[in-house]
């Protein structure tokens, strides 16, 4: 499945923390789409990644959620839940959407969690490419289908269960 990972780096220190920052999003990204099988087609996919800042991420959650806070990860899905299906054979990659995660929030949380940065990161894009594609947390049913689905490619990236106890 031809997937392109666009990432654009805006905060520098992004490749200083995590050096391997694209290769480990390139693989996460992939990782998703396989274990859903979302790629049994021939479609290209393509997904947008902007990496900042809680300065960055706080102006993207006040202007498109309303929300004065910096976060971890948010996602910007191009369809609506479930709609990118009917694009993926018309000849062009199918946009899944934007993600943009915070370098800031994502070191306090792994370092409050005592697991390595990288590890946090491909937990926060796996939460993210399923917003992508539509799942979500909004009901007790809903976010217990998204956190099993999240533990079952966390754990084929071999890292361990980021909602459990052992982290």
């Amino acid at each position: 499945m031809p997937l392109l990972v666009d990432t654009h780096i805006a905060a520098d220190r992004w490749t200083q923390v995590l050096p391997d920052v694209t290769q480990t999003l390139d693989a996460t990204c992939g990782a998703v789409l396989d274990h859903l099988a979302v790629a049994e087609s021939a479609a290209a996919f393509e997904i947008s990644i902007l990496l900042g800042d809680d300065a960055c991420l706080k102006s993207l959650n006040g202007a498109h959620r309303g929300k004065d806070r910096a976060t971890n990860v948010l996602s910007f899905p191009t369809y609506e839940p479930g709609e990118w299906k009917g694009h993926i054979n018309e000849g062009y990659p199918v946009l899944l959407g934007d993600l943009a995660l915070s370098l800031d929030t994502l070191e306090r949380e792994a370092a409050g969690k005592g697991i390595a940065a990288a590890a946090h990161l491909t937990h926060l894009t796996v939460h993210g490419v399923l917003h992508l594609l539509g799942y979500d947390h909004e009901s007790e049913s809903a976010a217990q289908q998204m956190e099993q689905i999240e533990r079952d490619i966390c754990a084929r990236l071999g890292l361990s269960d980021p909602y459990g106890d052992d982290v």
